[in-house]
């Protein structure tokens, strides 16, 4: 397949079994900093920021406790180093990027794991603040998955997501409308309160990305 750098390819987002997807993924990890990293992109630091934005007491995030969804190799985790945060758990199918990360020494647990729509063995509660960038495509985390994301997050918390925009722009997203009948969903019963989106430049390249956070009910 074509790939990014020799790597990637949209055909991973829809041609692509689960297994298939974590075999790229792992194959690709020794890699993937070097092809991806936080150079290329400002997604990571975006997502770090935007929680930033919701934890403003800096003495209090290193008590915070973090899910890091599709943590990959660390690069959202090493944002949120860089401001503070010190409690971060990882969660990604592939354990070939859950690997690399163990190296950065940031991470406290690591979670090999797919979260969907069916219900996880993580409890109700167990996260101050769940964020996650790069994970939305079509391929990657269904939409469904929101509701046990949602879930395991404290009331009072939050959840933030960094998104390419071609995923979720209003106008053109292709992804937009199956993620945001389910972020209102959350939303008309009460389960949490969208806080913030918004537009940056350079999610990837030349590619805009856009923020969303959500405060947990």
């Amino acid at each position: 397949m074509d790939a990014y750098n020799g790597r990637f390819s949209e055909e991973v987002y829809t041609n692509c079994n689960k297994q298939e997807k974590v075999t790229f993924y792992d194959n690709w990890s020794s890699m993937y900093d070097t092809d991806y990293g936080p150079d290329r992109r400002r997604g990571p630091s975006a997502t770090a920021a935007g929680l930033g934005e919701c934890i403003v007491d800096e003495k209090h995030r290193k008590s915070v406790r973090i899910l890091d969804v599709a943590a990959g190799t660390g690069t959202v985790a090493e944002e949120l180093q860089k401001l503070g945060f010190a409690d971060i758990d990882a969660l990604d199918p592939s354990q070939g990027m859950l690997d690399q990360a163990r190296t950065k020494g940031i991470y406290k647990n690591f979670l090999c794991q797919f979260l969907t729509e069916k219900p996880c063995d993580i409890p109700s509660g167990s996260y101050d603040c769940v964020v996650m960038c790069s994970a939305i495509g079509s391929g990657h985390l269904p939409a469904e998955a929101f509701v046990e994301i949602q879930r395991i997050t404290r009331p009072g918390g939050y959840v933030v997501l960094a998104a390419n925009g071609k995923n979720l722009n209003k106008t053109y997203g292709n992804c937009r409308e199956e993620f945001c009948r389910i972020f209102d969903m959350l939303e008309a019963q009460g389960k949490w309160v969208k806080i913030t989106e918004k537009t940056f430049p350079n999610y990837n390249s030349d590619t805009d990305g856009i923020l969303m956070s959500f405060r947990v009910c």
